[in-house]
This record gives structure tokens, C-alpha cells and sequence, in this order.
């Protein structure tokens, strides 16, 4: 192929691949989301030796301390989005060396460039780390030093090996074995005197089996661990076989190559067209990028992406966002998404007014539990108790986060305010040392470690995150009893507007009139200008029970007659269907779905839901 021609395809390949990374970049900066990513991950990276040396102390914690430091700039969306597209390209760069020295001729391109499509995929998974791709990275680049270095004496190269295996292992931990696998089929096949040294393979295929036994031996890694750790198989994806791809085109097309390589030099015919026609190139990149645009569609996990998104909205306090988000999205049932927008109705003023405008599938424990299993949202439940004032509790939940999520910024934040509310500044000191070591909060902790040594200061408005009026620090947890610990938390502060009115919530929604009525004296004082609009669809429901004390209950409120109204024509389309609830059903849905009296009747207990 002439000079000309030669350099034409290389520009060639210089478009396709600048308009797959732009592409790429583009899917993770707005699809993905680099903040969604730090959301659920919620990696944390502190400064100093000792962080340095833990991380050290074990193989692949190399690539797990650079994949955290660099995962800082997830934060930056923009910014997080351009590092991973940095390490895709090279990652895909690398690769595409490899493939060149096993194969100059056909197919190189193409399966690179399927490579970086299906990274930018894999990237798309909320679970999947940087640290994976890092640990991906440095193997390749070991090779690519290793066969740099290939006129030495064989000794020599093996001596070279072994360092090289060593480094890596340590590293990236298991997926050095790609560095392994490439430097065996280099010494088998890209070599003259490849039949000739047979025992320098061998000790090849040895030394990588060598390594992780070792870091067994140092209790550096449990047995099931010392092949996988940082291998992506098991991880949750949407594509689940996608990092099986991954892998496969780093390791089989060059095993392909080089047997075509072998088959050329024995003098049997190539059967493969040593270059593609234009044509076929744009025929082939255009298959392949129409197949990675649809693998990108679905390794997006979209209800995953809400909730991570509702929950990033609750740490900003961006709480018009998340009853926007969970208002366009009433299919998606989660009870995270159901206990964060519960919570910002109640802190944009709508408690009461809008609760059943979401479906309330979980009923009152989708409001405020303080048991049972909560893996996913000990954090959310810490965040909502403590906004209560009630601190012990608070304490807890956000030590099962800590066990959960690890040393987190949010949680050492969450512990840190705690403590200091509770006056207990020796163990506030320790959670405000670790955030100073963060790249991100240490002007934080800064500032809320002052009140250690000027405790006046708490009321000032610079520290608004701490509680007001907490309770006293012996307050009674009652664990299985969540609504037991609402009502002691509305009697010992009765100017606790956000206790009184999820007691009024939770009564609703566990449909428990009776206890409703208890709160009747309180709610003229909070709410003086007119109940909300829920508070008088219960009032309503119960002053047509016709029982006297109800009657007078009604005299004294100043019912809306529009909700009046409201209810009788609720009532008229359960009479249009002679009383038939079930067949009425439908109807009410679309007429009355958001009102206190569909959920009233409707809503079956979770131990009834099927």
C-alpha cells in the first residue's frame, strides 16, 4: 500500500475513533452522570502515609488509591466525565498497540474500537469502579514495556518477567494474568526460537501462578480472592456477560492474531484480505457502532439512576428536585425514593397537602421505620432521624452506614455534627481529623472544628447543619416501635413541628384514625390559617361516621365546602357502582387517586400486598 494511501487510512482511523471518545464522553457526562457514580460509590480518599500504607499493604490496593484519588473528580461532572474517557482511551490505546504487534493486517481496528465502545458501556454500571479499568490499565502497559525489551538474552527477559509479574500482582492484583497471557503467546508465537524454548515457557506459565500464593501465605488476600480480586465477573450490570467481552477481545484476538501470524509463516495461504476495502470499513465501523449505541441504551440502568438521583438531591437538600423526579417517575417503586420524597414534602410545606400524591405502596413504614433490614438507606434514615432531634438514634443508624458505605465523607460528616450537638467533642475530634485529611471537606471540618474550642458558637447561622433544640442525650430508642418514638419525640418538644407532623402522616397512612384524633388539640397551632388538605379529607371521612362528638369536631374546623363537595362525589361514584368498591375502583383512581380517602379504602397492608 503506497505512502499515500497508508496515511489517508490512518486519518481515517483518527476520525472514527475521536468521534466514538466524543460520543462516548458525551454518553457519561450527561446519561451516566460522574456525580451519580460518586453517589453510589462514595469513594474516600484521605491524605497521609498511614492512608498510603493500608492501601499498600495488600495486592491491588495500588490501583483501588488511585482509582479513589481520581474519583474525587466525579463531584465535577464535567471533570468526571473527562477522566474516564481519559483512561478509556488509554486503556483502548494501549490495546490497539498490543494488537499491532501481534497482527498489523485486518481486524486491528475494528476490534479496538469495539473495545473502547464496550469500556464506555461497562462504565455505565453505578457499581462498576475506576479501579477496575486501572486495573486493567497497568498490565497492558507492562506488556507493552516487556515487548519493548525483547532483543535481550532470554535470561535476561525472564529475569524481566518476573519483576514485571511481581509489580503487577501488586498493582492490579488478578488482572495481571492479561499481562501473563500476552507475554506467553509473545514468547510462543512472535519469536523465531519459539519451539526451542520450551522451558523458558514454562517457568512463563509458573511465575503468574507463583504470585498470589504468596500473598496468601501473607494473609494478603483469602483463598477465594487471591485469582479474582478486582476482576469485574461478578459485579451487577445490566449487560452481566459485558466484562466476559472485555476480556475475551484483550486476551483471544491475540491469540487469533498470532495463529493467523503463525499460518502466514509456515507458508500455508492467508485466508483473511490483508487490508479492508473503504467501503467495508465504513460498512463494518457503522455495524459496529449502531451495536454499541444499543449496548450503551441498556447498560444504563435507569431506575438505579433515579434513586441515585432522588438520594443526591436529599444530600444537597434539593428537595423540589426530588418531588419533581419521583413525580415523573410513579412507576418506579423504591423505598428510598419513597422515603426521601416524603421527606421533602414535608420540608417544602406539602406534608399534608400532597403525601398520596405519590403512591405510598409501602404505607408507614415507607414514612419512618426504625428496624428491619435497611442496608440500602441507613444513611437516609440517619439524615431523617437527626433532622428530629433525636440523636441517639441518629447515632446508630449512622454507624450502620459506617459499617455500610465505609469511611464515607457523608457519614464522617453526619457522626461529626452528632457528637458535637451531644457535647461529646473528644469523639467529634476523631471524625473531624479524618475529614481534614479529604481533598474535598477539609475546609469543612475547619470550620465545625471551632466549635470544639468556642461552644457558644453553635447557634450561629454559619452552622445551621447542627440541631436547634435536640433532645437530651438519655432519650429511650425503641427499635420496632417507630411510632411509639414519634409521639415520645412530639410530647418532649411540642414545638417539634417535624415530629408532630409525621405523627399526623403516619396515622394516615397506617390508616389509624383513632390515634389521628389525638392530635387535634396541636393542630390549630401549627397550621392557624386552615388545615392542609389531607387533615380535612380525614376530618371529613370521620364526621360523616354521624357519631355527635364528631359533629361537633366538624363545627369547629373550617372545612373547605370544595372538599366537601370533593367527597360527595367520591361517594356518588362508589353509589353509580351500587356500592361495588372493586368495580368503582378504576374510576376513583383517575378522579380521586391523590386524596387521603382512595388510599383510605384501597390500600392493603404489605403483609396483604401480592
Amino acid at each position: 500500500m503506497s505512502g499515500t494511501a497508508s496515511s489517508k487510512m490512518k486519518g481515517q482511523e483518527v476520525v472514527f475513533f475521536g468521534v466514538l471518545f466524543l460520543a462516548g464522553f458525551i454518553f457519561l457526562w450527561i446519561a451516566v452522570n460522574p456525580q451519580l457514580l460518586y453517589q453510589r460509590q462514595q469513594p474516600a480518599f484521605f491524605t497521609g502515609c498511614d492512608h498510603l500504607q493500608k492501601y499498600l499493604s495488600y495486592s491491588g490496593g495500588a490501583a483501588d488509591y488511585v482509582a479513589n484519588l481520581l474519583s474525587q473528580f466525579y463531584t465535577y461532572r464535567f471533570l468526571g466525565a473527562l477522566l474516564i474517557t481519559l483512561v478509556i482511551a488509554a486503556i483502548t490505546f494501549s490495546a490497539h498497540r498490543i494488537f499491532k504487534i501481534f497482527n498489523s493486517g485486518a481486524g486491528v481496528t475494528f476490534v479496538t474500537f469495539a473495545l473502547a465502545g464496550l469500556l464506555f458501556c461497562l462504565h455505565a454500571g453505578y457499581f462498576y469502579t475506576l479501579a477496575y479499568s486501572l486495573a486493567i490499565l497497568f498490565p497492558l502497559l507492562g506488556f507493552l514495556l516487556f515487548a519493548s525489551l525483547q532483543h535481550l538474552h532470554a535470561g535476561v527477559r525472564l529475569a524481566l518477567y518476573f519483576l514485571l509479574t511481581a509489580a503487577l500482582y501488586a498493582l492490579s492484583a488478578a488482572p495481571f494474568l492479561i499481562f501473563a497471557v500476552l507475554a506467553v503467546l509473545y514468547e510462543l508465537f512472535m519469536k523465531k526460537e519459539r519451539w526451542e524454548k520450551i522451558p523458558l515457557l514454562l517457568f512463563f506459565i509458573a511465575i503468574p501462578l507463583l504470585w498470589p500464593h504468596i500473598a496468601f501465605y501473607l494473609s494478603l488476600f483469602s483463598r477465594s480472592q487471591m485469582y479474582t480480586y478486582l476482576l469485574p465477573f461478578s459485579l451487577v450490570h445490566p449487560i452481566r456477560p459485558l466484562p466476559w467481552l472485555i476480556y475475551g477481545l484483550l486476551l483471544v484476538f491475540p491469540l487469533l492474531f498470532s495463529l493467523r501470524q503463525v499460518n502466514l509463516q509456515i507458508g500455508a495461504p492467508d485466508g483473511l484480505p490483508k487490508k479492508v476495502g473503504s467501503y467495508w470499513r465504513y460498512v463494518i465501523l457503522l455495524l459496529l457502532a449502531l451495536a454499541l449505541g444499543i449496548s450503551a441504551n441498556y447498560s444504563l440502568d435507569k431506575k438505579h439512576r433515579l434513586v441515585l438521583t432522588i438520594d443526591r438531591s436529599a444530600d444537597t437538600q434539593s428537595w423540589s428536585e426530588i418531588i419533581r423526579e419521583a413525580g415523573r417517575h410513579p412507576d418506579v417503586m423504591n423505598r428510598l425514593i419513597t422515603l426521601q420524597f416524603n421527606r421533602a414534602l414535608y420540608h417544602t410545606g406539602k406534608l399534608c397537602d400532597e403525601l398520596f400524591s405519590y403512591p405510598q405502596i409501602e404505607g408507614e413504614e415507607g414514612l419512618y421505620r426504625n428496624s428491619g433490614p435497611a442496608f440500602d438507606m441507613s444513611y437516609a434514615l440517619a439524615q431523617l432521624i437527626y433532622e428530629m432531634g433525636n440523636l441517639n438514634s441518629a447515632q446508630v443508624w449512622a454507624n450502620e452506614a459506617l459499617s455500610i458505605e465505609g469511611a464515607s465523607p457523608r457519614v464522617l460528616q453526619l457522626l461529626a455534627l452528632i457528637h458535637l450537638q451531644k457535647e461529646e467533642y473528644a469523639s467529634a475530634q476523631i471524625y473531624l481529623n479524618k475529614l481534614a485529611k479529604t481533598l474535598l471537606h477539609r475546609k469543612w471540618a475547619s470550620k465545625y472544628a471551632e466549635i470544639i474550642d468556642h461552644p457558644e458558637r453553635k447557634n450561629d447561622p454559619e452552622f445551621a447543619m447542627l440541631k436547634r433544640s435536640p433532645l437530651s442525650s438519655n432519650f429511650l430508642i425503641r427499635f420496632g416501635f417507630a411510632y411509639g418514638e414519634l409521639v415520645n419525640l412530639n410530647q418532649l418538644d411540642l414545638q417539634n413541628r417535624m415530629a408532630f407532623e409525621y405523627c399526623i402522616a403516619y396515622n394516615l397512612l397506617a390508616r389509624r384514625l383513632d390515634r389521628f384524633m389525638e392530635f387535634l388539640p396541636q393542630m390549630t397551632k401549627f397550621w392557624p390559617d386552615g388545615l392542609p388538605r389531607h387533615v380535612e379529607e380525614a376530618l371529613i371521612l370521620i364526621g360523616m361516621s354521624g357519631a355527635v362528638q364528631n359533629m361537633d369536631m366538624m363545627k369547629a374546623f373550617q372545612l373547605l365546602k370544595s372538599n366537601v363537595d370533593k367527597f360527595d362525589h367520591f361517594m356518588s361514584i362508589i353509589a353509580k357502582h351500587n356500592n361495588q368498591t372493586q368495580y368503582a375502583q378504576a374510576e376513583l383512581l383517575r378522579q380521586h387517586g391523590d386524596t387521603y380517602w382512595y388510599y383510605h379504602l384501597y390500600h392493603k397492608p404489605r403483609e396483604l400486598q401480592k
